[in-house]
């Protein structure tokens, strides 16, 4: 397959803001080419009305796991598609929504709320394919148009799957695909010719089924050369369970703005259709959510699930249903400073094995003033939860900056109290109970960051502290800390041109290490690459390495029933770099790569980039193609 693959490239090839709370910087700006504009709803929400021009740039195509291509540092089982753990942004976050389980597969979904709404006299659609080793096959369609002139709708459409290939003892292995996963995306967007009224919808609908392995069976026989060469077989831990989550969300946002939308033009009045005349209006939101997932294992053993309470087998499921409807008002006072209110019903059902059911409901009540000018910009931000499920609950927030000269320099103070996730507080299954009365947890944070956009560089410094923390012990359980404590982090990042086409782009982050949290203390993501155009100009190619690296930790394992990782006390993780090479072109609207991944396999020791007992994939070969087009 590899020499396929290769040769498949070369005959293309002749054809043709690390979130360090400072942006990212690993995006390259060749040119930007306006083919077509689109709106998210959240920033009409906050009445920014600017429409922004589509990214028509040379990406890096090449990343398609989604942690590469945005985290720091994160822990996954060594193939995209499978659940993952931020190692960097730790904060626990503040409860949107009841949820069934924790976002471990966040990063691969589809949100209505990050839609783009594309608009546009031409229709716009964007197909993107790779393939590689491991039987890895990643298919995506996006296509949008305008059906009228104020009524456009989009498509998304995304289809993975790859195959395991550690496991060759398993029966049956070449007809199981793990992962195997569906995202699919409608939207629609419309308003009237003054602007009156307008309306978001979006509908998303994910599907994740994964052949669950537990990793492998004999950890010592892998980290051999003989084990990868697949002497030992590379047995798995567990041979015929699967984990399935599916997700359905339903989003609507409404505005609505009062008062006259005409302008005199002449002797006679006109619609007005400037956005930048809307000075204040109402907005209503609802999102409908509902959730299920599902694990099951029928050859489940003792020694795997030491807490065993009903059989010996596992067949559970988690369900969630939320009903969310937002209402609200905000207007500018001048024209540099808005205000906003707004109030939040949540309806919530809650099912899980063995006949646990409950309803709740919560009541949210928030308002925030924001103040934006050329020089300097401010914003208070309050949210509390009076009554209901999270009652006690509450979130303030407040920012304030300073452009000078190329520089931004910022501060952040921010303060959150919470309920703790629901699937700490009940859980149960045929191997794991537990039904605990959980305090809240308390979040506080002190950010500085400064930041050059002309020298491309940028740093940032915060303290965090933590009360009631909560993490999974080395049985998989939940442990809540009585004491608090406190931890310092900073991070930089930047980009660098030297000898005329080379780039060296870097993002370092360092985080103190505490008792309660099992983290690296050094991260690092460095890119270097070679950038022009070839072929007389027809063709802008880039070609380069990428390394990741952490430093090492005690180890985190991924438990498939609860859907967690947890502490593991048997080997720590990190402490070696993983090398990538890599290929992006571009010829007009199409874009091809090609990846040579994990070209370290081998050479530093142990190949556990992360999770315990599952290792990377080794070293492979992908390639793919993007083509957008507009018609």
């Amino acid at each position: 397959m590899r020499n396929h693959t290769l040769i498949g490239l070369l005959i293309l090839l002749g054809l043709i803001r690390l979130d360090l709370a400072c942006g990212q910087t690993l995006d390259s700006a060749m040119a930007e080419q306006k083919y077509s504009r689109f709106y998210l709803a959240d920033d009409i929400a906050r009445m920014d009305f600017r429409s922004h021009n589509e990214d028509t740039m040379l990406h890096f195509l090449h990343l398609l796991h989604p942690m590469k291509a945005k985290g720091l540092a994160w822990l996954d089982q060594g193939q995209i598609g499978t659940p993952a753990l931020d190692l960097w942004e730790t904060a626990p976050v503040w409860a949107s929504r009841m949820r069934a389980t924790t976002g471990i597969m966040d990063p691969y979904v589809y949100h209505s709320s990050d839609t783009r709404y594309y608009f546009g006299t031409q229709p716009r659609s964007d197909l993107t394919y790779s393939q590689g080793t491991g039987d890895l096959i990643y298919l995506k369609a996006e296509h949008a148009q305008n059906v009228f002139n104020r009524w456009s709708f989009g498509l998304d459409y995304t289809r993975l799957k790859s195959n395991n290939v550690y496991y060759g003892n398993l029966a049956d292995f070449t007809k199981i695909r793990i992962p195997n996963h569906y995202y699919t995306r409608i939207y629609s967007h419309f308003y009237t010719k003054n602007l009156k009224y307008e309306v978001f919808t979006a509908f998303s609908w994910n599907k994740s089924r994964i052949t669950e392995t537990g990793g492998v069976e004999n950890v010592a026989r892998f980290d051999t050369l003989e084990g990868r060469a697949k002497f030992f077989f590379n047995e798995a831990r567990l041979q015929n369970a699967e984990n399935a989550l599916v997700q359905t969300h339903w989003q609507v946002q409404q505005f609505f703005r009062p008062g006259g939308r005409t302008i005199q033009v002449g002797d006679s009045f006109t619609a007005d259709t400037l956005r930048s005349t809307i000075r204040n209006q109402w907005f209503h939101k609802m999102d409908i959510h509902w959730d299920r997932a599902n694990f099951r294992d029928p050859d489940a053993t003792e020694s795997f699930y030491p807490n065993a309470i009903y059989s010996f087998s596992t067949n559970d499921s988690i369900r969630v249903f939320n009903w969310i409807n937002r209402f609200g008002y905000q207007q500018f006072l001048g024209k540099t400073t808005q205000v906003r209110g707004y109030g939040e019903l949540e309806l919530a059902h809650m099912e899980q094995f063995p006949g646990h059911e409950a309803r709740y409901q919560t009541l949210r009540l928030g308002s925030d003033i924001e103040h934006r000018d050329e020089r300097t910009y401010w914003n208070l931000q309050i949210d509390a939860v009076p009554v209901g499920y999270y009652g006690g609950d509450h979130r303030f927030r407040a920012d304030y900056g300073l452009l000078r000269a190329n520089w931004d320099l910022g501060v952040r103070l921010e303060n959150r109290r919470m309920e703790p996730d629901f699937n700490t507080q009940y859980f149960g299954s045929n191997h794991y109970y537990w039904n605990v009365g959980l305090n809240k947890m308390s979040f506080t944070s002190l950010q500085l960051r400064a930041g050059n956009d002309s020298a491309k560089v940028c740093t940032f410094f915060a303290y965090e502290a933590y009360s009631g923390y909560i993490y999974y012990d080395t049985s998989s359980r939940p442990v809540q800390i009585a004491d608090g404590f406190g931890r310092l982090r900073g991070g930089l990042n930047y980009k660098l041109h030297f000898a005329g086409k080379f780039t060296l782009e870097q993002q370092i982050g360092w985080q103190q290490k505490v008792l309660y949290m099992r983290l690296p203390e050094l991260v690092s993501r460095s890119r270097l690459y070679w950038e022009g155009y070839t072929f007389h100009g027809n063709m802008l190619l880039r070609t380069g390495l990428d390394v990741y690296y952490m430093s090492a930790f005690d180890g985190l394992s991924y438990n498939p029933v609860i859907r967690q990782f947890h502490w593991d006390d048997s080997r720590r993780s990190g402490a070696y770099p993983i090398f990538d090479v890599f290929v992006n072109a571009k010829v007009n609207s199409m874009e091809i790569f090609f990846l040579w991944q994990h070209v370290s396999d081998g050479i530093f020791g142990y190949d556990f980039y992360s999770a315990n007992t599952y290792p990377l994939l080794y070293r492979s070969v992908r390639f793919g193609l993007s083509w957008r087009l507009f018609n």
